[in-house]
């Protein structure tokens, strides 16, 4: 696996967000999705083209998750500041901090095991805790779940 470790600063997302669980995920994940896109112009100090899918955990323990762990699943832009929030859209600030950072290119159905490996065994090898700020994934304008073969940047913080 290339990885690279990134010293990050703060990120500031303007996006929505739901409850879910690794069950309810997927489906929620697409329905964000889908209310989000259309209103992408209404963002008028975003950074870059790539969308944010981001997970935050009330406290991350890789061998306690299970099934139903629920956590807050957001998808959102990056922008410059929370001026002119458009109605409806929500605010998140991703605390910086040290990333570990690796390219996945492939399906949505065959990341878990990718993801998997990442804290059973990169991460132990390596030293590296995992830190309890969001963990979140860039996407490039071209994703779409529904494509056989994907390619994201998976941002994993730790300390």
């Amino acid at each position: 696996m290339v990885f690279k470790i990134v010293q990050q600063e703060d990120i500031k997302l303007i996006g929505m967000r739901a409850k879910v669980s690794f069950q309810t995920m997927g489906p929620e994940t697409a329905r964000l999705g889908r209310e989000l896109m259309p209103r992408l112009a209404e963002i008028s100090s975003r950074i870059g083209e790539y969308t944010l899918s981001v997970q935050v955990y009330e406290s991350f323990n890789f061998e306690t998750l299970t099934p139903q762990t629920q956590f807050d699943k957001w998808i959102g832009v990056e922008v410059e500041s929370f001026d002119n929030m458009p109605e409806g859209l929500e605010s998140l600030v991703i605390k910086g901090g040290k990333y570990f950072v690796f390219d996945y290119k492939g399906s949505v159905a065959n990341y878990p095991p990718v993801w998997t490996s990442v804290f059973e065994k990169w991460l132990p090898q390596l030293g590296y805790a995992v830190d309890d700020r969001p963990h979140f994934e860039k996407l490039p304008p071209s994703y779409n779940p529904r494509q056989e073969v994907n390619e994201e940047e998976i941002w994993i913080p730790i300390g």
